[in-house]
């Protein structure tokens, strides 16, 4: 985990333990190994129990390949892994995912060549998700997609083509 982002989890409220709690609901959907040549992988985490349902971005050498099928891997976070997205997605949730309200635009432009960015966060009140434009991100939400592509992007990226 980058300095930055362990100094600014660091700066965050603790997460309520009871938002996490079994029976409570509290997901991600997230875009990771956003690539502007290949489709990007993504990830669904719960993080009531920490388990994910990952799939990779494809490697360049093989994302073309016609009928091309990424693997899902499930999995569950370590607690320190968990904790600090908990965090995360906590801040997000708190500050919100957008800057962009009522017309106004933020002092800033942001470009990529990532091919869309795409973070949706859940639990059992409402569904919120990040806006298309990335300037329009908050920094709670760019906190939390790092976090997210530190903790899931270093997935191996070499997909196999299918086989008929």
């Amino acid at each position: 985990m980058g300095v930055v982002t362990v100094l600014m989890l660091l700066t965050q409220p603790a997460v309520a333990p009871a938002d996490f709690a079994a029976g409570r609901t509290a997901t991600i959907f997230a875009t990771i190994d956003r690539s502007e040549w290949c489709p990007a992988g993504n990830v669904r985490l719960d993080l009531v129990t920490g388990r994910f349902a990952l799939t990779s971005g494809a490697s360049r050498d093989v994302c073309q390949t016609k009928d091309l099928q990424r693997p899902v891997r499930d999995g569950q976070l370590d607690e320190a892994q968990l904790g600090a997205l908990r965090t995360a997605y906590s801040h997000a949730r708190e500050l919100g995912l957008t800057l962009c309200a009522d017309g106004k635009r933020p002092d800033r432009i942001v470009f990529s060549n990532g091919g869309p960015s795409i973070l949706v966060l859940t639990n059992g009140a409402q569904t919120t998700a990040a806006p298309d434009d990335l300037a329009c991100w908050t920094d709670a939400a760019i906190g939390l997609d790092r976090t997210l592509q530190q903790t899931f992007g270093t997935a191996p990226r070499r997909v196999a083509p299918k086989t008929p």
